[in-house]
């Protein structure tokens, strides 16, 4: 996994109180698919898929699991000081986030603004 460099402002989940089958902890790359292809709002899902760096636009919105892997590997870059959204749906109502100052996992409201940081593979 390659994390974007930086965050791309903070994002709500969309669509609260809907269910989604974007409940892999495993992979956002396809929980990220199934939101965009959805016909409610997904502004992070959204904002993570049009980030682009370098000539790579194969972005997307981190599972809960792969968060939780820059959280082990490479804290440092990024804030300590607020919650990372996932793409994992934990509810109709809620969704998995991380907090990298003590990689504490929850799960919030959809409606909560949270920071946004992309992420690619480097293996297809």
């Amino acid at each position: 996994m390659i994390f974007a460099t930086e965050d791309v402002g903070r994002h709500a989940y969309g669509d609260y109180g809907v269910s989604t089958d974007s409940t892999s902890r495993t992979d956002g790359r396809a929980n990220t698919a199934i939101l965009v292809a959805r016909t409610g709002k997904h502004p992070a899902a959204i904002a993570a898929a049009a980030y682009t760096a370098q000539s790579h636009t194969d972005f997307y919105l981190p599972a809960i699991g792969e968060l939780h892997h820059g959280w082990q590997y490479a804290p440092e870059s990024f804030s300590e000081e607020w919650y990372y959204l996932s793409s994992s749906q934990s509810s109709a109502d809620s969704a998995y986030t991380m907090v990298f100052a003590g990689g504490w996992l929850h799960s919030y409201g959809k409606h909560h603004e949270r920071l946004v940081r992309p992420v690619r593979r480097l293996l297809q």
